[in-house]
């Protein structure tokens, strides 16, 4: 899978807002990460047409092939959970750091590990597992985890958040604040915190554009307000998150 194309690699809260006179939209992709937690509703999956649950089959050089019924998964963890009752102890599924794909990983380095649908389903695509066979960790693809109110700070720029102890400087006309953004805590806050200042004719939102309506990257999350100008001024060095990690070929 070629990688994802970013405009931004490290993140301000002006960036992660946008700048402009009219409406004001971000251009980088937040790129929320996901936990155990996260429902199945609130991923785009891998073909980014929602992730349907179903069965797949788990293929091991060493344990086999292994039918697992996600059929009735609700969460993330649920998916986990039925994989790892399947699967014999040594090997197991979690999720990687970046809290953006799955990966299944045997006690034995030399084991050749490969993911596959049952039948016509999809799930296993949806979730990024289906593939070529991989040896010892089969890393899956990023299953798009959606950007929601509920989504923490902490889970933006897959899993290592950004900071927001600078603050974010919007301006309409000559009306200029400074939104103080270091208590929040998911997106909402963040939402609440910039809506508070009514320099807005619209209240900022999250994105929720389907396919069709994604930026140039295809994948886009990111925020968007209504008539309200964001700059940043030139001493800000503040909200910067490190570079996201290499991208699963």
């Amino acid at each position: 899978m070629a990688q994802e194309a970013f405009n931004q690699i490290n993140l301000t809260a002006g960036e992660v807002f946008g700048s402009g006179l009219d409406a004001v939209g971000g251009q980088s992709d937040l790129r929320a990460g996901a936990d155990r937690a996260t429902r199945l509703q609130d991923i785009s999956g891998a073909l980014g047409d929602r992730v349907r649950a179903g069965q797949i089959t788990i293929s091991g050089s060493v344990i086999g092939q292994v039918q697992v019924n996600l059929s009735g998964a609700a969460t993330l963890g649920d998916v986990i959970d039925r994989i790892n009752h399947a699967l014999p102890a040594s090997v197991q599924a979690s999720l990687d750091p970046s809290g953006r794909c799955l990966q299944i990983a045997s006690t034995d380095p030399s084991e050749v590990l490969q993911v596959s649908e049952d039948g016509n389903g999809t799930t296993a695509h949806d979730l990024g597992l289906f593939g070529p066979p991989q040896t010892g960790t089969l890393v899956g693809t990023d299953f798009i985890p959606r950007l929601t109110a509920c989504t923490p700070v902490g889970a933006l720029a897959g899993n290592r958040g950004v900071d927001l102890a600078g603050g974010l400087v919007m301006s309409n006309g000559d009306q200029s604040v400074t939104v103080d953004l270091s208590s929040a805590k998911t997106v909402q806050d963040i939402l609440n915190a910039i809506n508070a200042t009514g320099l807005g004719s619209r209240p900022a939102s999250t994105t929720t554009a389907r396919a069709s309506k994604w930026s140039i990257n295809g994948r886009a999350r990111s925020f968007r307000s209504g008539k309200t100008g964001a700059r940043r001024p030139r001493t800000w060095a503040s909200a910067r998150s490190p570079p996201p990690p290499p991208w699963p070929i």
